[in-house]
């Protein structure tokens, strides 16, 4: 007797392997939790500094294990795509980060200075203005 694919989809395959996604994605779940309270909005960038590390090593040990100049450049060949495709991304998130800071940058209101009252004396004025007094203020002499 086939089971139609909505009946097979209600029934768990594997009862067992469907508590360990569950415990799998409540795992993941913490640790992402964990790495968000360790490193904030950067875990990211904490991330592709540690691949970059580890992308650097393997790397190394890659052509460090190469047994002539072939086999270098065979090597090289395989992981130049690699670190093109990261410095790709590396330089868009730099970009993207330029960015945001512009616009907060702009999104800021600008501070507009207070305006004179027109029958005050200027704010750099050496004292009081009189009704006598010309519109405009003259420097006293020097001592």
């Amino acid at each position: 007797m086939a089971h139609g694919l909505s009946e097979r989809r209600r029934q768990p395959a594997n009862p067992g392997a469907q508590i360990q996604k569950r415990d799998w994605l409540t795992q993941l779940a913490e640790d992402a939790a964990d790495l968000h309270s360790a490193a904030g909005d950067a875990v990211a960038e904490k991330l592709a500094q540690v691949l970059a590390a580890d992308l650097a090593f393997t790397a190394r040990a890659l052509l460090d294990s190469a047994t002539g100049p072939r086999d270098r450049w065979q090597c090289l060949r395989e992981l130049l795509p690699e670190l093109a495709r990261f410095r790709h991304y590396d330089h868009r998130s730099q970009l993207l980060e330029l960015s945001r800071r512009r616009s907060d940058r702009l999104s800021k209101p600008k501070p507009r200075p207070a305006r004179p009252n027109p029958g005050s004396a200027p704010a750099s004025s050496p004292g009081p203005r009189s009704n006598s007094s010309p519109i405009f203020w003259v420097r006293p002499p020097l001592p």
